[in-house]
């Protein structure tokens, strides 16, 4: 099975400036847009225990196989919202 990305990401911009105002070179790390507007490195083990918190008492959801297929639908820039829709 090959993936196809169903939108051009060509233009998404990457922060400048990550939010603690240091400059950083630029990284292969994808960034997640947070809901006060900084930026952050995308971490699985956050999904991972977001899943765990929203799935509480529902039988049959593994967070560990849930993480990976959110992670596969984020781009550099994704909003913590989109990440949310995403889980």
């Amino acid at each position: 099975m090959t993936y196809t990305p169903t939108t051009d990401l060509t233009n998404q911009q990457v922060p400048e400036q990550p939010l603690g105002g240091s400059t950083v070179a630029p990284s292969t790390a994808m960034h997640v847009r947070k809901r006060h507007g900084g930026y952050e490195t995308a971490d699985v083990m956050k999904i991972v225990r977001a899943v765990e918190r929203s799935s509480g008492g529902l039988e049959n959801v593994d967070p560990l196989r849930v993480a990976p297929r959110t992670s596969s639908g984020l781009y550099d820039g994704a909003t913590t919202q989109e990440v949310d829709d995403l889980s």
